[in-house]
């Protein structure tokens, strides 16, 4: 079977709300997934397709220093006038298949209600040039159910959207809550047996969280301050509850300072102006990177959403060493451990556990961080990317194998691929036109040449013991072991 470390991905997607690319929770948790893969030993190569205007979302050239992360400008207005809108096929049409000369062995499709076009606008390219390949589509439902922002998930029309994305390949979920709910709108719209089948290739994947924490609390021990830090990081939908974090806040005002961060841009947004105006700091267009070298400045952070599709901020902010001091989020206090004591289920109370860490803080850290950072390590990279590598191996290699075998059965251009190999001994091939005019000569016949794409090209090379870690637009093989 193919190795899924032999495999390369597309990923599209999901941009909808936006300013900066910093503040879209699935690519931060794509490059430290990345980060999982290559410490595990199977990195898989990813390009992902970004607006070539920055009109509508901006983002830092660091943003792509991942050398498995390669962004690929498309020239569509991005969306949109509401979230989740269709796929226009101006996004489409720069990746598909063009005589098999963009090689992708699997699409990761953020745009989780829409995986059945996707998958419809690969595989047509694909049956006209390609008869016998598939390019599996993997689902990325990266957004809770609980979350109310989304109404389509409450109407008919975008259950029966999400029933034919789970329909059509594997699908990602990155909690067990997200997991459940899903298969309870699968059992309403389709036969159990269908639901049955799909919950077979139905992944819990955490997001994964991969950064140097050991140092930040380093940073944090070695620094003073008169007051500990309430802290939050992220944007100020109202969901987070951040007015209610300002009010108790307010209320210890000589005995806590407050930090908020967000990859918002300073426009008078009412939550941080009225932050600003109480005179608590509040650091605007933040980075990833940025947030994480702020976060030795938190003691406690506010953990006061309602939902959260990855909650990584909040993830990386325990991680770091702050207490959680946790109110009515259900999602976060099944990541705790049990008897974890900050839990609040009202503002009085809320207001009544600030106090106590504040006024015990450093005993409270002693006894708790330790065990809050094991909960918390299913979220690392390594143990992500081995959930990961599952999916790819249980999902994507076969039909990658499949590829692969039926590639070696286009004869005798396989037989004469293999003679051109061995014969010049080749270990690095730039240009598929080499390997195309290298058979040529070895054959009687130019016509069995016509249906022998890059792509085809490809399987081919990986049946004889090579793979492809190459560019979407070029071509590289390098010979295994």
């Amino acid at each position: 079977m193919a190795s899924a470390s032999a495999v390369r991905s597309l990923f599209v997607p999901e941009l909808y709300t936006a300013e900066n690319l910093a503040g879209i929770s699935t690519i931060n948790a794509l490059r430290d997934l990345h980060e999982g893969m290559r410490q595990i030993g199977r990195p898989v190569p990813t390009t992902m397709i970004v607006p070539r205007s920055r009109d509508h979302v901006n983002w830092d050239d660091d943003m792509f220093d991942d050398p498995l992360l390669d962004p690929l400008p498309v020239g569509f207005p991005y969306e949109p006038a509401y979230d989740m809108s269709p796929i226009s096929p101006d996004v489409l049409e720069p990746v598909l298949p063009k005589r098999g000369r963009l090689l992708f062995d699997f699409v990761l499709n953020g745009k989780y209600m829409h995986s059945a076009t996707v998958a419809a606008a690969f595989q047509k390219p694909l049956s006209q040039w390609e008869q016998w390949h598939t390019i599996p589509v993997v689902t990325w439902l990266f957004e809770s159910g609980l979350d109310r922002r989304l109404p389509l998930f409450r109407e008919t029309a975008g259950r029966a959207l999400l029933c034919a994305s789970s329909s059509v390949g594997p699908v990602m979920v990155f909690q067990d809550a997200d997991r459940d709910w899903l298969l309870d709108v699968l059992f309403a719209g389709l036969h159990p047996s269908r639901v049955a089948e799909i919950s077979e290739r139905l992944f819990v994947i955490p997001a994964a969280v991969g950064f140097d924490y050991e140092s930040v609390q380093r940073r944090r021990a070695a620094e003073r301050r008169e007051k500990p830090v309430l802290f939050h990081g992220g944007s100020g939908e109202g969901k987070r509850r951040i007015p209610l974090m300002l009010r108790l806040a307010e209320q210890m005002r000589d005995r806590i300072d407050v930090l908020l961060t967000t990859q918002w841009k300073r426009s008078g947004r009412w939550v941080f102006a009225d932050a600003e105006a109480a005179g608590f700091e509040v650091v605007y267009q933040v980075t990833r990177d940025q947030y994480r070298q702020l976060l030795h400045r938190g003691d406690i952070v506010w953990v006061g959403a309602e939902y959260e599709g990855t909650g990584i901020a909040y993830v990386e902010a325990v991680m770091s060493g702050m207490l959680p001091l946790v109110y009515q989020a259900p999602w976060m206090e099944k990541r705790l451990p049990a008897s974890y004591p900050f839990v609040a289920s009202s503002e009085m109370e809320a207001g009544l556990m600030l106090r106590e860490m504040v006024a015990d803080l450093d005993r409270l850290r002693s006894r708790w961080v330790g065990e809050l950072q094991e909960a918390m390590s299913v979220h690392l990279p390594d143990r992500t990317a081995e959930a990961y590598a599952d999916m790819l191996d249980m999902c994507v290699a076969p039909v990658v194998a499949e590829n692969v075998e039926r590639s070696m059965k286009v004869t005798p251009a396989f037989r004469l691929l293999a003679q051109a190999v061995e014969e010049e001994g080749w270990h690095e091939v730039n240009d598929p036109n080499v390997l195309w005019e290298a058979m040529k000569v070895r054959s009687e016949k130019k016509v069995e040449f016509k249906y022998v794409s890059p792509m085809t090209l490809r399987f081919m090379l990986m049946g004889l013991g090579y793979v492809d870690p190459g560019d979407s637009t070029g071509f590289r093989m390098v010979r295994c072991g």
